[in-house]
């Protein structure tokens, strides 16, 4: 199988590494961007590296991933990370997961990002300490000021002050009565893609705790002006702490905020993630399964509706019953998209959640396939064709049925529509499934209707490395000659069990996904293909 990456263990390699690694420690704790001088020493490593990971799932029989080193491959030489966790997967079926661990900071995005799981007493950082003295904290990584909004040149916005949760309303809490996709309303930043994930990722509060650890105060004893969360990325659970300034015009907040007036959580994760990212700016237009990784550790799959495959629309029943989280998008240009909706009531350009999925049986007979989609407005702009709130389609539901799928007739921007109008008026949809270090946190069940026997448990592994410039950047399959030298994996099943499906799902991530602070570090093409071997290879030094 021709993907993954390696890590080669030549002395020109492992120098930059080391100037690299030498940038990382003089770097604070939280995320600090780099000088100048800092810039060229990692455009110096990183011209000649790509990161990214292997992540795979199946069903059924173990699973083994091994760097190869034969056929037409010249070099490789892999560091490799395993773990193999077991767990049960509501399918009802087998997955093994391939996902990254690493257990240093050296690849993350841009910047160095301290573990702080307890707050105060494990905080290295001597600006954290001092909040307590009195002082309350200030994040000199990411200031309340234009380099925090904005990674282009703007012109400033003078009405724009930054204030505390305490100075806008009285008792602020960063949970009130916990976690909910209602509680998400989006401002005036165009990041609908990760508000759509958040909602998403809501509606399992127990999950959000991984996002959002608890107990951090917003006012009252014990307040010291900073909030942690949690992002995963690129293989390990990494923690980005901010002080609780927000951007406000005329005393009001200009980009996210919850429904609950007291409540902030929505307004300062999104002030991490944009942190995580470089500014606020950094997150304007962007994919939904992105944000759904970094909030779950999970496994996204996007699907295309004007090609979806016959059976999408049972796999996201299952998918839905079983927890995962899954958003959707309509087409058009994000940077044209403003608060005015089509005639049918949905926004071009926009992210939306799907908070359920449905077959209804009619008192006609029929069943209605059905979907639940929030707007992350959350204001009463929602779909008003078939299947609205107020639509006649209601009264062949009986009120058993419209208890049981929570059906509410009111203006919160989150409203049903029949399958078929979905895959019409929306262009893709993506699934994001629960991976075992995140699902071990969760109170999810196998859904005792899809169950047929005892749920094998799931095994992980994880790869993470890198193709080096001149050594494995086979490129692509143009040229065959070169593209043989791209790093190569053999993957092996055991003998099969009783189940005869197996599937396979493998996905690639690569480093500097929302490079904003140095442009010139884009998206590349990454692939990997598969090949069926027909000599055996396993033995081969």
């Amino acid at each position: 199988m021709g993907c993954g990456a390696s890590v080669d263990n030549d002395s020109d390699s492992q120098a930059s590494l080391e100037e690299w690694e030498k940038v990382q420690r003089r770097r604070r704790s939280g995320i600090s961007y780099l000088s100048d001088e800092d810039s060229d020493n990692e455009a110096g490593y990183q011209k000649d590296l790509q990161e990214k990971s292997l992540k795979a799932t199946g069903f059924q029989g173990s699973i083994n991933v091994v760097p190869q080193d034969y056929t037409l491959c010249d070099h490789i030489n892999f560091s490799i990370t395993v773990l193999i966790t077991l767990f049960y997967y509501a399918v009802g079926s087998m997955r093994v997961f391939l996902r990254p661990i690493i257990k240093s900071d050296v690849f993350q995005q841009g910047a160095s990002i301290a573990i702080v799981d307890e707050i105060y007493p494990a905080a290295r950082d001597t600006s954290l300490l001092e909040t307590t003295s009195g002082t309350l904290f200030l994040d000199n990584d990411f200031p309340p000021s234009e380099t925090a909004l904005y990674h282009s040149k703007r012109t400033r916005d003078p009405q724009i002050i930054w204030l505390r949760p305490h100075e806008l309303t009285n008792n602020p809490e960063l949970l009130v009565g916990g976690v909910s996709r209602h509680d998400i309303v989006q401002g005036i930043l165009a990041d609908c893609w990760f508000l759509s994930a958040c909602s998403a990722v809501a509606q399992i509060p127990r999950l959000m705790e991984k996002v959002i650890p608890r107990n951090q105060k917003l006012s009252g004893e014990g307040y010291k002006g900073i909030v942690t969360f949690r992002f995963w990325r690129f293989g390990n659970w990494v923690t980005v702490y901010v002080d609780d300034l927000l951007p406000t015009r005329k005393r009001k907040l200009i980009f996210s905020k919850s429904s609950e007036p007291r409540e902030f959580w929505v307004s300062l994760l999104e002030k991490a993630y944009a942190k995580l990212h470089g500014s606020y700016e950094a997150l304007e237009g962007g994919q939904a399964m992105d944000a759904l990784v970094d909030l779950t550790s999970g496994l996204a799959e996007m699907y295309a509706l004007d090609s979806a495959p016959p059976h999408l629309y049972n796999f996201l029943l299952q998918a839905s019953l079983n927890g995962a989280f899954i958003t959707c998008s309509r087409k058009g240009d994000w940077r044209a998209t403003t608060r005015k909706a089509d005639s049918n009531g949905l926004v071009s350009g926009h992210a939306y959640t799907i908070s359920a999925v449905a077959t209804v049986k009619l008192s006609t007979g029929s069943d209605a396939f059905l979907v639940r989609i929030r707007n992350p407005w959350g204001i009463d702009t929602e779909w008003n064709g078939k299947w609205n709130d107020s639509d006649s389609n209601w009264h062949n539901v009986d009120s058993s049925t419209k208890q049981k799928i929570e059906y509410i007739k009111r203006g919160d921007g989150e409203f049903w529509m029949s399958y078929q109008d979905f895959c019409r008026e929306f262009e893709e949809v993506t699934i994001c499934s629960i991976t075992p270090d995140l699902s071990q946190h969760s109170s999810i069940k196998s859904n005792p209707s899809n169950a047929d026997g005892p749920i094998p448990p799931t095994t992980m592994k994880c790869i993470h490395g890198r193709w080096k410039k001149n050594k494995t950047c086979g490129g692509s399959r143009n040229n065959l000659v070169s593209y043989a030298k791209n790093p190569q994996f053999l993957l092996t099943l055991s003998p099969k069990t009783s189940r005869e499906d197996c599937n396979i799902v493998i996905a690639l991530m690569q480093l500097r996904r929302r490079c904003v602070r140095h442009p010139q570090r884009k998206m590349l093409q990454i692939a990997f293909v598969t090949f069926k071997l027909t000599l055996d290879v396993t033995n081969k030094n």
